[in-house]
């Protein structure tokens, strides 16, 4: 009688300790979660400038929202779990560094991952802050955008600004003087035709006073 109650024992709480068992879903029924996850949105927002000891420029929050329900994600690179009772509302926001980050979404009921992305943070740029990039526009000069995933020294900024700056005066310049020799051009044009341009230009005046005089006279007769 006591080995019954002991082997009882044994078995409740292994049901106990156990861990839970999931069922194995259908093709269906793991469609229906995948399209569920179609939804989901991470988004990312830099947390500029944090001044401790040091200054620390590659932190951000990111943001995983339109997380279905019965869902829970690792964070594959770091082996970072959140449960789902640490989703709210189906969103979950923590703090990561520049860098590339795996996201691993799996089903509670499916027990099977369900999809994966990947999201790469950008490495912030100091230099866009810099007074020489004023004006610039990052896009087109990347050393003055607000992100660059390489790192180049201070003396390297300087040689590269400063031919991008030569290069785009040198353009400028080119447009002013293609612009002024244009003007140029049609100016001594017009001085050294004057004489013809002002007997055209009478002619044409000629022409249309004579035009007008003679369908005004058409007109009387026809009311004659």
């Amino acid at each position: 009688m006591k080995r019954i109650k002991y082997f009882i024992t044994i078995v409740m709480l292994m049901s106990i300790i156990s861990p839970k068992v999931y069922a194995e879903c259908t093709d269906e029924e793991l469609n229906n979660i995948k399209k569920e996850t179609d939804k989901i949105e991470i988004t990312y927002k830099h947390l500029g400038k944090i001044e401790s000891e040091i200054i620390v420029t590659n932190q951000f929050i990111v943001t995983i929202k339109n997380i279905p329900s019965e869902v829970y994600i690792v964070e594959s690179i770091n082996n970072k779990k959140y449960q789902e009772n640490e989703i709210i509302d189906g969103k979950i926001t923590d703090n990561y560094i520049t860098g590339k980050w795996i996201f691993d979404f799996y089903s509670s009921e499916c027990n099977a991952k369900i999809r994966t992305i990947n999201v790469k943070l950008p490495r912030y740029n100091p230099y866009s802050e810099n007074e020489l990039c004023e004006g610039i526009n990052g896009d087109d000069f990347k050393l003055c955008n607000k992100y660059y995933d390489y790192e180049v020294s201070y003396d390297v900024f300087l040689k590269r600004i400063e031919q991008y700056k030569a290069l785009h005066k040198t353009q400028s310049e080119k447009e002013v003087k293609y612009s002024d020799g244009f003007f140029d051009k049609l100016k001594g044009i017009l001085i050294k035709n004057k004489l013809y341009i002002g007997i055209s230009f009478a002619s044409i005046i000629v022409i249309v006073i004579l035009a007008w005089l003679i369908i005004k006279r058409k007109r009387r007769k026809v009311l004659k």
